[in-house]
């Protein structure tokens, strides 16, 4: 249960000086392949003008519990691509569906704060978390809350890729201690099309039991992954697999994480 919190936290984010946002064209990635499309790390990478993606993933615990949650999220470009929209919306099963259901839903906003041009890649967001999960069954917050997070991209070679991440939960509920988390990945990608990432994250969340009880939990997961592009005249897709591994209480707990994405013009 906890790694879903962590995954969910990180899921699936400003200061900043406002200044001219170049043209599309060259905000692009010097190489641009697969971009986008990292599992437990968010990449900073908005999404492109007039394109629209389409992101579904499944985690699937192999403990004993076989806890599984589901992630749905929706991305588009708003005023053009320093400026991008997005809504998450999960579904969860929690203890052999002894609790299931849709989770606390997220509308997320992302700037472009610097571009390839630049040192790197910056794309700070801010979601909304709206309380739309049923707190009675673990499956939400029962409050309105926001999340911040900064993810950084880097690229070191037009073989590898460096990804850095660092964000907060915050609930508005009276009491609620934050939850943050911090991570980072590195992806190898032989071709434009295969790439091969291992993430890492490190998690301390915040749980609230219905009795208004806050037990607070570190975590850490580590995850090699692979993913691989298809590309169409007007479409890309991109299947990829993890297997995340979470260190809790001196005990590690192994997942299964699939992901696949629908990108397209609008």
């Amino acid at each position: 249960m906890t790694f879903f919190l962590g995954l969910f936290l990180a899921g699936s984010f400003c200061l900043a000086q406002e200044r001219r946002r170049p043209e599309p064209a060259p905000m692009q990635s010097s190489n641009p392949g697969i971009q986008d499309n990292s599992f437990l790390i968010e990449e900073a990478y908005n999404q492109e003008q007039g394109v629209v993606q389409h992101i579904s993933s499944f985690s699937l615990s192999l403990s004993s519990e076989r806890s599984c949650l589901y992630l749905f999220t929706q991305e588009w470009p708003a005023v053009g691509q320093a400026h991008q929209i997005s809504c998450t919306i999960p579904y969860e099963s929690i203890g052999d569906g002894a609790a299931r259901g849709i989770g606390d839903v997220l509308i997320n906003y992302r700037y472009q704060l610097y571009a390839n041009a630049d040192w790197a890649w910056v794309a700070p967001r801010l979601s909304v978390i709206l309380p739309t999960g049923d707190h009675n069954q673990g499956l939400g917050d029962g409050s309105f809350g926001v999340q911040i997070a900064v993810p950084i991209s880097k690229e070191i070679s037009d073989f590898l890729i460096l990804h850095a991440n660092i964000g907060g939960k915050f609930i508005f509920s009276s009491g609620t201690p934050a939850s943050y988390y911090a991570g980072g990945s590195a992806v190898w990608r032989p071709t434009e099309n295969l790439n091969f990432l291992v993430e890492s994250l490190i998690a301390s969340n915040v749980t609230v039991t219905p009795g208004g009880a806050a037990d607070r939990e570190t975590e850490f997961v580590l995850s090699p992954g692979s993913r691989f592009a298809l590309n169409f005249s007007h479409l890309q897709v991109v299947p990829g697999i993890g297997i995340p591994i979470s260190f809790r209480n001196s005990e590690a707990n192994s997942s299964v994480f699939l992901y696949l994405s629908f990108e397209h013009p609008f």
